[in-house]
């Protein structure tokens, strides 16, 4: 029990250290094949991958930048397929892509 409150008082002091993240970054629709503009990405997953515009993509179809590739047919933008009303996802891609939605 000490152990982990010695771990949960250290990640936080780390926490409060880190910079904000920037979740409005700019960028035009579709301009994800410029290797200048970098993303973030979901990064385990097997098959998917969903980058911080909130477009999902198979993994094969991810750019060396990290984006999406748009120009897939297969690529969704605020894909909420695999999820609930409740907002319960089966599908964690799925679930990244529809919370990045502005409305959410």
């Amino acid at each position: 029990q000490e152990e982990r409150t010695v771990r949960d008082r250290n990640l936080l002091q780390v926490q409060e250290h880190e910079q904000p993240i920037l979740w409005k970054v700019k960028f035009s629709s579709g301009n994800s094949s410029q290797l200048n503009n970098q993303c973030r990405n979901s990064v385990q997953g097997k098959l998917l991958i969903t980058d911080e515009l909130g477009y999902i993509c198979e993994r094969k179809d991810l750019l060396v930048n990290g984006c999406c590739n748009v120009n897939v047919p297969s690529t969704k933008l605020y894909s909420c397929e695999s999820c609930l009303p409740n907002g319960c996802c089966s599908i964690y891609e799925y679930c990244v892509s529809c919370c990045l939605q502005p409305s959410k």
